[in-house]
């Protein structure tokens, strides 16, 4: 039975890391007996002693998976942009000894198979010329080698955010210096802990390792390129394959000087395809329109943009247009974001709000929608959201960045991202040419179910192995 390795910033059975730590946990549900799994995680874990360790954890979800834990690595994850967490992720040796004794006392691996590179340093990829029958795997679920924050996107904090995907490291100094992190790395480890006491002085401890510069400090501009230039070197002659999760990500990579030869698409598969109807679940001849929006209350996956557009939209248009928001929000400090919503009932038909969704309610939110809107203002790699929906009969107007507009592959629902006359253009005729959602099958991307994705992966594992 061959041996893997996958590799996750966050603990197996963690609530954090997103869409990743999420299809980490299906892929191996997915892999049933097949492989012999090991899992490890790094950057997550602090203690008040600061000593680099290795331990073994349980993980009573997944029985017949070991599972490791690096503490204190010297490499916080998620990075963010510290410029002393850049420069260690470049330079720090200790995490590559420990996880080559590491594999030594696990009698080597088949595959090793990162879904993140956070929570490691550079030197950890260079494993490959220790264990050079070992197959490398690297999947790109963000943008990470390129850009320290890993979505390609500027001046967050500002308020006038916007998609930034230029190889400018002036551009990436002044990105960092328009924010400090201290206070968001003390928050984020001490989520992490039960004990409310002890999570202060430990997250303040290793806050101090990780602080942001202040304004009049400088920064070192040759960090930034060579954080891009190192891995993108080292990703190029260390790993066997490199799988994009999107086209789009794909072309961002190979723009960024990836190996062609060794990057290939390889679309996530996912639970909720399996319920794909490759149909309309709302009948398209009602003189109703019902519209949806989930995700974040975000400037980067265009709410507030999508708020402005709404507003809008020809009075008379909109009277026949209900429009459901499935956000998470806090009613005091996201008043403001509410309000704007409850406003747009003075011209549409109705308006709905609703705190968040989940895996439960979300195919009761989506009956009777007649179209999804994904208006991310970044290279957004594979929106899940895009795919549920589709996977639920709702055609999505989607913008031009990242890997949604993949998913539809029709012209017509694409719109620049943005762009709020492209946007109108596009919704307008949507509405006033009803048929045309059913006509969004025609081109719609076929959901990948978990099932397809191992058997695309089982190939490449058997493939590289085999040629190892």
């Amino acid at each position: 039975m061959k041996k893997i390795l996958y590799y996750n910033w966050t603990p197996l059975d963690s609530s954090e890391g997103g869409g990743v730590a999420v299809y980490q946990r299906n892929l191996i549900n997915s892999l049933g007996g097949s492989y012999s799994v090991t899992y490890l995680n790094s950057g997550y874990t602090y203690t008040f002693d600061k000593k680099l360790r290795l331990k073994e954890k349980a993980c009573p979800d997944y029985p017949e998976v070991k599972t490791f834990e690096v503490i204190n690595s010297p490499v916080l994850a998620p990075v963010q942009q510290s410029i002393k967490n850049i420069d260690i992720y470049l330079h720090d040796e200790s995490l590559y000894k420990l996880i080559r004794n590491f594999i030594i006392s696990q009698g080597g691996f088949d595959v090793i198979h990162f879904n993140n590179l956070e929570g490691l340093s550079l030197k950890v990829l260079s494993l490959k010329k220790d264990f050079p029958d070992t197959a490398f795997i690297y999947s790109v679920h963000n943008y990470f080698p390129v850009c320290s924050r890993v979505n390609l996107w500027k001046d967050e904090a500002q308020g006038k955010g916007h998609n930034c995907n230029k190889r400018d490291f002036a551009e990436c100094a002044a990105c960092y210096k328009s924010r400090s992190y201290k206070g968001e790395v003390t928050s984020k480890i001490a989520n992490r802990y039960k004990d409310k006491d002890k999570a202060k002085w430990v997250a303040l401890k290793i806050a101090s390792k990780f602080y942001t510069l202040t304004e009049n400090d400088s920064c070192d501009l040759d960090l930034y390129r060579q954080f891009e230039e190192k891995n993108i070197e080292y990703i190029n002659l260390y790993f066997d394959r490199v799988l994009a999760v999107s086209q789009r990500v794909k072309t961002i990579m190979l723009e960024h000087g990836a190996d062609k030869s060794k990057i290939e698409v390889s679309y996530i598969g996912t639970a909720v395809a399996e319920a794909q109807m490759g149909c309309c679940n709302a009948a398209v001849d009602l003189e109703e329109f019902n519209m949806i929006y989930m995700g974040y209350m975000r400037d980067d996956k265009g709410f507030y943009f999508l708020l402005d557009a709404l507003k809008n939209v020809p009075p008379e248009i909109a009277a026949k247009i209900s429009v459901t928001f499935a956000a998470k929000y806090d009613e005091r400090t996201q008043r403001q974001d509410v309000a704007q919503i409850m406003e747009l009932k003075k011209i549409y038909k109705n308006i709905k709000l609703v705190n968040g969704y989940t895996k439960q309610n979300q195919r009761e939110l989506l009956t009777g929608i007649h179209l999804g809107v994904v208006p991310v203002l970044w290279e957004d790699n594979l929106p899940q959201v895009a795919i549920e929906q589709v996977a639920y009969g709702v055609p999505i107007l989607v913008s031009d960045l990242g890997g949604a507009a993949e998913v539809c592959n029709n012209k017509q629902f694409v719109f620049k991202a943005g762009d709020r006359g492209d946007f109108l253009t596009k919704l307008q005729y949507i509405i006033e040419n009803r048929k045309c959602l059913n006509d969004f099958w025609k081109y719609s991307m076929h959901l990948v179910t978990m099932d397809q994705h191992i058997n695309q992966l089982n190939r490449l594992y058997e493939g590289l192995t085999v040629r190892n």
